[in-house]
């Protein structure tokens, strides 16, 4: 079963959509941690990266920075894992992110894509 990281902002339900529109994928969430104390929840974030086939990456337009979902992804990307992101911002600082990802401008479209990338990894 293919594994997947969700990164990015905790303030909407947007993981939820995803796990719900996608059946057949295991998800790795660090909204469902709920750790407090910066070094346990970085390192949670690291070994759920390490654990995964793909890092889902999503830059909400109201997300206010972005830092951890960089690093994820930078780091997801030196691990050898896919990268797909979600950019509502197009900030001219995700530009490096953008480019050694897969990129959508829609959750939507990215669910698509994902569901599409599952039933291939179930196949093979």
């Amino acid at each position: 079963m293919m594994k997947v990281y969700l990164s990015g902002g905790f303030h909407s339900d947007w993981q939820e959509i995803v796990k719900n529109s996608c059946p057949g994928i295991h998800f790795i969430n660090p909204k469902d941690h709920g750790l407090k104390d910066q070094k346990e929840f970085s390192l949670w974030d690291i070994v759920g990266v390490e654990q995964c086939d793909v890092v889902l990456a999503y830059m909400e337009a109201d997300n206010p920075g972005g830092q951890g979902l960089c690093y994820e992804c930078g780091y997801g990307k030196g691990k050898g894992k896919l990268v797909i992101i979600v950019d509502e911002k197009m900030d001219r600082y995700m530009g490096i992110v953008r480019e050694h990802s897969i990129v959508f401008d829609t959750l939507p479209n990215a669910i698509l894509f994902l569901n599409s990338l599952a039933k291939i990894w179930r196949e093979k």
